[in-house]
């Protein structure tokens, strides 16, 4: 037990030093991403006061058109905006909206990348990280891209922290959940962590902390992730959380304990009972069936 307890130490300060050198390396990729963007801008031209004056009434009127529904005019008026003023970030991503309302993901990412880099002015802060935000869903749902859904998301979660932003939590949240689908599930689980957080979700709390990955490196592995379990399951159980609606939960991260191929009845009936008490509204029994007897047979 000693030799595998110390074995999961080294591993885990392994992991540790991974970890940063990734994260060294992604801040120097975003530095010069950004400085190349800023650097792009600084040659243009400036734009008529008249232009911009016209181009964002025209903005206002297509997102007007496009809350009411009609798609034809909205995109048509958000043509007429972006031929006075290219650049408009906030034009560019009310018409990636749109776009991606109308079901157009080719053309609603194309518009994503364009108001993330556009300087004119540029996104602020929740503008900026709604746009990341849904880009990063593009690339992940309708082009399988994980790589570049990865890259927009943590772009996102920095420029969150960067600027304070405390009460966005959907990069973190679908990152982590791409993470856990592709097994990279030490890296989900303080995304997760960082979400329940953010919204304040004892579900997602629990979540995260029972999460299990999907595949294992040997038997020593599965010993670890089994002994963390236990550990947040005694946790857990032992506070006073409260979980309102558990059909809002994102599932049952325990499922995966069958992978295991041992005997958890013991585990799981602790894991009920603290559900119990976590979710009172799984005990309702509906009036009339209280005193309900079934019929001789």
């Amino acid at each position: 037990k000693k030799a595998r307890e110390k074995k999961g130490e080294e591993e885990e300060e392994e992991w540790k030093k991974e970890l940063a050198r990734m994260k060294k390396e992604e801040d120097k990729d975003r530095r010069k991403r950004y400085a190349d963007r800023e650097k792009m801008h600084r040659g243009k031209k400036n734009i008529p006061r008249e232009f911009i004056s016209k181009a964002n009434e025209l903005s206002e009127r297509g997102d007007q058109a496009k809350q009411l529904g009609n798609m034809a005019g909205s995109e048509k008026l958000f043509k007429e905006s972006l031929k006075l003023n290219p650049d408009h970030g906030l034009t560019l991503l009310r018409y990636a909206l749109m776009l991606e309302r109308s079901r157009r993901f080719q053309d609603a990412t194309r518009e994503y990348e364009k108001a993330l880099d556009a300087g004119s002015p540029a996104l602020i802060n929740r503008e900026r990280l709604v746009a990341q935000n849904n880009l990063g869903l593009m690339y992940k749902e309708q082009m399988g891209r994980h790589d570049k859904a990865e890259v927009v998301w943590k772009d996102a979660i920095d420029d969150m922290e960067r600027a304070g932003v405390k009460n966005f939590h959907f990069p973190y949240k679908n990152l982590g959940q791409m993470f856990e689908k592709n097994s990279r599930t030490r890296e989900a689980i303080p995304l997760f962590a960082k979400t329940a957080f953010i919204k304040r979700d004892d579900g997602l709390r629990m979540y995260g902390d029972l999460l299990l990955p999907y595949v294992y490196q040997d038997e020593d592995d599965v010993i670890a992730w089994r002994e963390r379990f236990k550990a947040n399951v005694r946790r857990l159980t032992k506070q006073r959380l409260l979980i309102g609606n558990p059909i809002d939960m994102d599932g049952v991260p325990q499922y995966y304990l069958s992978y295991h191929g041992r005997n958890d009845a013991k585990i799981n009936a602790r894991i009920a009972r603290g559900f119990r008490k976590m979710a009172p509204s799984v005990n309702f029994v509906a009036p009339h069936t209280r005193s309900y007897t079934p019929p001789p047979p």
